[in-house]
Formats: structure tokens, sequence, C-alpha cells
């Protein structure tokens, strides 16, 4: 197995790997560049660097790209099976009908309507249909028309009415109400299998180039409005906002720093010189000496 790792190496997988390690990059950079700058600073002044972007922030990018996948996912076979189910369901009720309709109301139109019912629920519900009772899309127009042409007959012989009453009962079979129903659950799984990875694939593009720095705009909108974000709440990035107190810790304090004691601020970042802070009641960043400040949570 190392061995086959080495050899993958060798052939280019280092430069895979690297490239994926700057793709993942850029991918989590832009919305903490995003975050950072709705709340008037960057991320290299909150201590913000590759090695932090990349532990701190993969569990809310794995986490976004999973739910934003899974939700995408549902309602695509959700609206499949709803897609399949109404078609299934207007044509069983044509069937229904045909039993009661009278002859005289079984006109070309009325074959038609139902015809055309057949084709629409055959581009979905075709393949079900044809592994469940081997019937081609041609074979039930013709059994349809024949079904027609015998339904007119004011009075039918004993053999015709036999003819009939067989088709009758075909049609009942293969498109029962039952059916109708089952199906679409069928061809909902179906269309996971064979559309599921593609799918999977671009929405993760997606949730990664578009839902994360959405969900970084949002974040720093929740602080802006004093209220911390559910990102910074799990721990999901390693951009976040805290809810803090400061107070003076040292001499070193600039004059500027009293009117923020006790007061309620979010600390953003920080680094090895200065702590950076933000005070939502003025909208305002706020960066002092590390050394100065005394940090509590709130």
């Amino acid at each position: 197995m190392n061995g086959r790792i080495a050899e993958w190496m060798r052939d280019g997988g280092a430069v895979a790997v690297t490239l994926a390690g700057i793709a993942l990059y850029v991918a989590l950079r832009l919305p903490s560049a995003i975050f950072y700058a709705r709340l008037g600073t960057t991320p290299e002044a909150a201590g913000i660097t590759y090695l932090t972007l990349l532990t701190g922030s993969t569990l809310g990018a794995g986490l976004t790209i999973a739910v934003s996948g899974l939700m995408v996912l549902l309602l695509a076979a959700a609206a499949v099976y709803v897609a399949t189910a109404v078609k299934a369901v207007v044509l069983v009720g044509h069937i229904v009908a045909m039993r009661r309709v009278a002859s005289n109301r079984l006109h070309d139109e009325y074959l038609e309507r139902v015809v055309a019912a057949i084709e629409s629920l055959w581009s979905t519900y075709g393949s079900y249909i044809e592994q469940r009772s081997g019937a081609t899309l041609d074979f039930l127009k013709q059994d349809l028309t024949r079904r027609f042409e015998l339904g007119r007959l004011g009075v039918r012989t004993h053999s015709q009415q036999q003819e009939l009453d067989e088709r009758r009962a075909r049609w009942t079979t293969l498109f029962s109400l039952r059916d109708a129903m089952e199906a679409p659950g069928h061809l909902s799984t179906e269309w996971l299998v064979l559309n599921g990875k593609r799918t999977a694939i671009i929405v993760a593009f997606f949730a990664i180039f578009a839902g994360l720095p959405l969900f970084a705009f949002a974040q720093a909108r929740e602080v802006m409005q004093a209220r911390q974000d559910l990102g910074s709440k799990f721990g999901l990035f390693a951009y976040s906002a805290q809810p803090v107190r400061i107070d003076i810790a040292s001499k070193e304090a600039p004059p500027t720093f009293s009117p923020y004691v006790g007061k309620d601020l979010f600390l953003i970042g920080q680094n090895a010189q200065q702590v950076v802070l933000y005070f939502p009641a003025e909208r305002r960043t706020l960066m002092f000496p590390a050394n100065a400040v005394q940090i509590s949570t709130r």
C-alpha cells in the first residue's frame, strides 16, 4: 500500500495534492475575507493564517457541503416523485373513468387525451412499466385503441365482452392506484442512483464557492447586530466572533481604551501583538495591544 502511494505521488500525485490544497485555501480564504471586511478588518490582522484556515474551517466547510448536498438531493428526489405521481394519478383517473363513461362519449378526442396522458407518463414511468410487465408504449396504444373500439359498441357479443373485460383487467393491473404511488418512489431512488454523484459534485462546488461566502456574509451581519452567529457558537470556522468584555491589564493601555471597558464586545481575532475587537453599538473595529487587555467571556 505504501509503495502504491509513493508511486502515485511520483506520477503526479504530489502536484494534485498541492493544487487541491491551494484550491481549498482559496475557497476558505474568500469567506473569511468577506467576514472580516464586513467587520472592518482583514483576516491577516485578525491572525488568520493558511494553517488556521485549513484546520479551523474544514469542519464548517464539510458540514455546509453535506447539509447543502443532502437538501438538494432530497428536494430533487421529491420533485421527481411528485411530478411522476401526478402523471400517474391523472392516468389512473382516466382509466377508472373509462369504465364509467357511456359508449357514446368514447370519441376520438377522449382517446387522444388518454394517449397523451400515457405518453406524458411514459417519459419517466416507461422503464418501470417495461420492467414490471414487458409492455411497450406502442403495445399500450394499440391495446387502448382496441379497448375504445370495443367500448363504443352498444351491443357486444359474448366474445367481444370477454375481450373487453380482459383488456380492462390488464390496464387495471398495469395502472393501479397502488402502483401509481409505488412507482414514483422506485423512480426517485433510480434517479438518485443515476444522478446523485454528479449532483453532489455540482452542489459541493456551489456550496464552497457560493454557499460559504453567503454564509460568511450572514455571520458578519449577526455580529453587527450584536448577536453571536451560529458558526462562531459551534466553532465551525477559523473566523469567528466571541462575545467578551475587556478590562485594563497594564499601564500600556491607550487612552482610547477606557470607554470600552465593561462594554459588550466581540473578539474577532488576535495575534502576538494585538487583539482585534468589534463594538456593534458603534459598528467599529477596535485594536489594542495584547498585553494591555484583559479579556473575559460574557
